[in-house]
């Protein structure tokens, strides 16, 4: 099983260049496919005779029963702030990142896209330029390069509550923040100059921080590192750091996120399993969401929070996803999704579908009232044992984006 680490063994590994056997990294677990087997399926195909056949379903376990409508019109039709939405096809692929690209950020109403990355840089990408290229266009260049981190940057999320303002998470340890100035409806982005960003830096980290994530209507930000701390912000104050939460174990924290239907709590992932539910105002543990028994502890990698119903989705390690009732602690569903561990997991605005994505290199859209996979596509190449790492839903427009170990980001219409 796989697990986050902190500052110390990061350095050792950013210095050393082993990319491959980087700490920092989130191996995936051990799978149980025979490859040698689905290689022989794959190429022996129906000549290979039922035997064959029967092996390759074998090795892929509960994968073996998903049924995958890839079909247009069984495809049901849902509004997705931009309009009816029937079917998701790569519209432009973006190839300027110099390492992985570790976490994706929409712009909550613009067509914005932030890209966070291990080359520890930020980069804003006009999404309307990228949709009126060609498709799969790979010539679209960024508007604007955030710079100041000193490590790799893990994570990013967008605030829109007190004027465009990007935050990150890195392994220096550090959050910063850059807020972009704006004539009214245009941002303006000089890629050769800094002054139309006013950049910050917050600290109160001592580990590398994994998780990062903004308050749907306010500018509170919460962050996670892989000490398990969890730290609250509010850059308008003159002490940002308005409190800390502690992890009352040794598991680090990998994910965290506001519930949007309930936006005085925040959700953390930790690497023992376990989500624990707090109140941001007085900083209590009001819930501790656990899988099923026998399970084991499975590392949290990612998890997402429904927009109208207080439940969350979280992705594991152990390649499956669970569905949680905040309100009562229970486990609703759970169910194998990927045939490598799954790092990251999005719901759609209207909270009908929901994307998730693995280190097999596929992404996959799901219905959320039937369970069943309604959409597949390969999106990203593997290296290091890692492949896509993180999709998003356009809050309000009709876009997915991916990110992945391969040193890019797609976006999907």
């Amino acid at each position: 099983m796989g697990s986050r680490v902190g500052l110390r063994e990061l350095v050792g590994s950013v210095e050393d260049h082993t990319l491959d056997k980087s700490p920092y990294r989130i191996p995936p677990s051990n799978s149980d496919i025979d490859w040698a087997v689905l290689k022989k399926a794959l190429f022996q195909g129906i000549d290979g005779g039922e035997d064959s056949l029967f092996a390759f379903q074998s090795s892929l376990g509960e994968l073996a029963g998903i049924q995958v409508t890839n079909d247009v019109e069984n495809f049901d039709n849902y509004t997705l702030g931009g309009g009816s939405k029937r079917w998701w096809h790569l519209k432009c692929s973006m190839k300027i990142h110099l390492d992985s690209v570790r976490q994706l950020a929409f712009h909550p109403e613009k067509p914005l896209l932030f890209t966070a990355s291990e080359d520890t840089t930020l980069r804003m990408w006009d999404v309307e330029k990228m949709n009126n290229s060609k498709k799969g266009g790979c010539d679209v260049e960024p508007n604007y390069t955030f710079r100041g981190h000193t490590g790799p940057v893990l994570c990013c999320t967008c605030s829109v509550a007190d004027g465009l303002v990007l935050f990150s998470g890195s392994a220096d340890t550090t959050v910063r923040y850059w807020r972009v100035y704006c004539t009214g409806e245009v941002y303006i982005f000089d890629p050769y100059s800094d002054d139309t960003v006013e950049e910050g830096v917050l600290e109160g980290h001592e580990e590398a921080v994994w998780g990062i994530a903004s308050h749907p209507s306010t500018i509170q930000t919460v962050s996670c590192d892989s000490d398990g701390m969890v730290c609250i912000w509010d850059i308008t104050k003159d002490n940002p750091l308005e409190a800390t939460i502690s992890n009352d174990d040794d598991s680090s924290a990998t994910c965290i996120d506001y519930l949007r239907n309930e936006p005085d709590k925040i959700a953390v992932g930790y690497t023992s399993s376990h989500i624990r539910v707090y109140l941001v105002s007085d900083q209590s543990l009001t819930s501790t969401l656990r899988c099923e028994e026998g399970s084991g502890e499975e590392q949290v990698n990612c998890l997402a929070s429904h927009p109208t119903q207080n439940i969350i989705i979280a992705g594991y390690n152990d390649k499956e996803i669970r569905i949680f009732d905040v309100d009562s602690g229970k486990l609703l569903h759970h169910m194998t999704t990927h045939i490598e561990p799954v790092s990251s997991v999005a719901i759609d605005p209207a909270g009908v579908y929901f994307a998730t994505v693995g280190h097999d290199c596929s992404l996959r859209i799901w219905n959320l009232e039937t369970k069943t996979c309604t959409q597949e596509m390969s999106a990203h190449q593997k290296r290091y044992d890692e492949a896509i790492l993180c999709v998003r839903f356009h809050p309000s427009q009709p876009f997915i984006a991916t990110s992945g170990a391969d040193s890019s980001a797609k976006l999907y219409q």
